[in-house]
């Protein structure tokens, strides 16, 4: 299989002295040293040129960014000015941001000598980049504005528009879809430094939807705020979004032209999946038997600690058990004031593991409380009891309350709390709706910022846990076992059938929670554009890229977008296609891939299929394997200049210097008519 990068001038013409060769001819070889170099390798900047002067430059780059849930969407408006005597042409490079993709170009034109800006056509790249060839040719008709927006490869685009004229400023305006990253509860992008060398955008950040805000490097701003690029540093974007539900989500679905299903499920946790309970009242049971060793007790109290603190304005009470439930704390008091008074505690082992007459005593105080406050026991022991301590016994000392029970089995190991559904006494903790943990606990002074923020998984529930799926189809969707408050589940696939929705189930502590999400409209065009620029697209034929760029409004490999004021014809002040150095190649047509026997639309003989036909037998001839790159030059039906070839998957030096020969020795037919023609060929067996 062999891939054209660009076409017929993507190599510049052999060296020559600079008196000898015409403006025309200047600007050409600067242009295409400058594709070269981009087809390379990822440029640091976008790049700028003119066709005919270099007084044609860029004045202005502003970028309307609005970020919304899962995505963000760029405007970008591009102004330059013509400070030369003719109509000329400008040509942008244009390196996205990654995962982006192009959705919209529009040129400012004039209608009844008012500006007005045309919307561009999406069209199949080939037809595209001609019609732009032909508008933009010699002809006998005043100038006016078409804009052709191409694909490159994935980051890459590049954007015409004819003519700019003389002592005028000529606008131009393209769209970008680019996915965001959802995490701490934002919708976060991270932009390199957009723009040339010589101008950087300005960005006017704004979000959506109203009452979502927006962050710019950390630091909250107002909607429409102005921001500035830096040299060679990122910028960082984030919406914290007004989300009511615990989860939020989007699901897109479509059919491609092989019925396969693209679908992109997106499911985000709220920023905050619970708030702390107001004035509540706590009990915290401290298991003093001998079975738990001194690190343990002490540790046992640095956790309670930890748990007191995250408490503002909730009273508590502290029990210490053994054989019997002591109070070496006295009643209640503040929860800042019992977490105080901890520190001075000193538990002395006793025989005894009482946590049922630990429990009963609990239930008992709390009864004894305001009715509408939350309650809640938290229990730390080591879970080693006599064998008479059956799971009914402790459901029934809890009869009065109503309080939340945890309850922590003693842990040295691991720096967080995990739940322990298989313990036996799971089944009490959960009636009440909380669970039981292995609880880590550490006296280390050094420790105890790490104990603060495992113990507020005790306080409000931040995670879902147990989670499934369900696609209400044979589709099963992996997941993780939990979902922290803030975070996201998002895949992207080909499905071999399609779904209409998916439900997320899982448990916030232990209660059951589910939420539904239907196949969304706006979603699914969305993704329909935005696979183009995810790793998805290597897994697409070009069959199937077509309906999704169109349904998706997207250029693509296969698609481009063409903007055009009505009644555009050739003018006099076209561009000279073919007649020397004037010309270039790369506005013919957008780059295409290939794929599977697919015919491309061309002239009756396709210079391309013989290529590919001729280079592919060659490489098998020579014991390649894999796919290799090779450049090479043409004047007329003569190959006059051979770049190195390179094995890509393979580094095989015999086979890469065989390749080169070869190509040396190819005779050419006459069909190859163009006075110089440059060509990067991928040849793959």
């Amino acid at each position: 299989m062999l891939v054209m990068l660009g076409g017929p001038g993507n190599f510049p013409v052999p060296a020559r002295s600079n008196r000898c060769m015409t403006w025309q001819a200047k600007v050409w070889v600067a242009l295409v040293c400058a594709v070269s170099m981009l087809l390379a390798r990822r440029a640091e900047a976008d790049q700028f040129s003119a066709l005919r002067s270099d007084q044609l430059v860029e004045k202005k780059h502003r970028i309307d960014v609005r970020l919304a849930r899962g995505h963000a969407t760029l405007v970008v408006e591009r102004v330059v000015f013509n400070g030369g005597p003719r109509h000329d042409e400008a040509i942008f490079w244009i390196e996205v941001p990654q995962g982006a993709v192009a959705t919209g170009l529009r040129t400012m034109g004039q209608l009844q000598g008012k500006p007005k800006w045309f919307a561009g056509e999406l069209m199949e790249a080939e037809a595209a980049a001609a019609k732009y060839r032909e508008l933009t040719g010699i002809g006998g008709y005043y100038p006016k504005d078409p804009a052709l927006l191409s694909w490159r490869h994935q980051g890459l685009l590049a954007l015409q528009v004819f003519p700019c004229p003389p002592g005028e400023e000529k606008r131009v305006e393209y769209t970008l879809e680019l996915p965001t990253q959802y995490s701490e509860g934002k919708h976060q992008l991270l932009l390199d430094p957009l723009g040339t060398e010589s101008l950087l955008a300005e960005l006017v950040v704004r979000p959506a939807e109203r009452g979502d805000r927006v962050f710019v490097n950390g630091r909250e701003v107002k909607p429409g705020a102005r921001v500035t690029f830096v040299r060679d540093q990122q910028l960082s974007l984030a919406l914290a979004p007004n989300q009511q539900g615990f989860v939020e989500g989007e699901l897109a679905v479509r059919a491609t032209a092989e019925q396969r299903y693209l679908r992109r499920v997106d499911l985000y946790a709220a920023p905050q999946l619970s708030e702390v309970p107001k004035q509540a009242d706590l009990i915290v049971l401290l298991d003093g038997s001998r079975s738990i060793a001194e690190p343990l007790r002490a540790g046992a109290i640095a956790a309670a600690q930890a748990y007191l603190s995250h408490w503002a304005d909730a009273e508590a009470q502290v029990l210490v058990f053994d054989r019997q439930v002591h109070a070496p704390l006295g009643g209640f008091a503040s929860a800042e004031q019992a977490a105080l008074d901890l520190e001075a505690l000193t538990v002395s082992a006793k025989n005894g593991s009482n946590v049922e007459a630990a429990l009963l005593e609990a239930d008992r105080l709390l009864a004894l409380r305001p009715a509408k406050r939350p309650r809640r026991i938290v229990l730390f022991t080591d879970a080693l009891t006599h064998s008479k301590l059956t799971v009914e016994r402790l459901q029934a000392a809890l009869p009065n309350s109503n309080a939340l029970v945890h309850i922590g089995v003693l842990s040295h190991q691991g720096v967080s709390l995990v739940r322990f559904d298989e313990h036996p006494w799971q089944s009490v903790a959960r009636a009440s709706g909380g669970l039981v943990w292995h609880a880590p606990v550490e006296a280390d002074a050094g420790a105890a910022e790490a104990l603060r923020d495992a113990y507020e998984d005790w306080v409000r529930p931040l995670r879902l846990d147990r989670l499934s799926v369900d696609t209400h189809s044979r589709i099963e969707l992996e997941l993780p076992e939990a979902l922290a408050e803030g975070e996201a589940l998002s895949g992207l696939a080909l499905d071999p059938v399609g779904i209409g929705r998916v439900t997320l189930r899982g448990e916030l502590w232990a209660s059951p929670v589910q939420r539904t999400v239907a196949v969304s409209t706006p979603a699914t065009v969305r993704w329909s554009a935005l696979v183009f620029g995810s790793p998805l697209l290597d897994e697409l034929s070009e069959a199937e890229m077509m309906p999704l760029a169109l349904y998706g409004g997207a250029v693509s490999p296969v698609t481009s977008y063409l903007a055009i004021e009505p009644g555009v014809r050739p003018s006099t002040e076209g561009i000279e296609y073919g007649s020397g150095g004037g010309g270039r190649g790369f506005g013919a047509a957008a780059p295409r891939v290939r794929m599977g026997g697919t015919k491309v639309s061309g002239p009756p003989f396709d210079h391309h299929a013989w290529l590919d036909e001729q280079l592919s037998d060659a490489w098998r001839a020579c014991g390649g394997r894999g796919s290799a790159n090779v450049g090479f030059e043409t004047t007329l039906a003569e190959i006059v200049l051979v770049d190195e070839a390179r094995g890509l998957s393979y580094r095989d030096l015999v086979a890469d210097r065989c390749l080169e020969q070869a190509l040396w020795e190819l005779d050419l037919p006459d069909q190859f008519e163009a006075e110089h023609e440059g060509w990067q060929l991928f040849v793959d067996v």
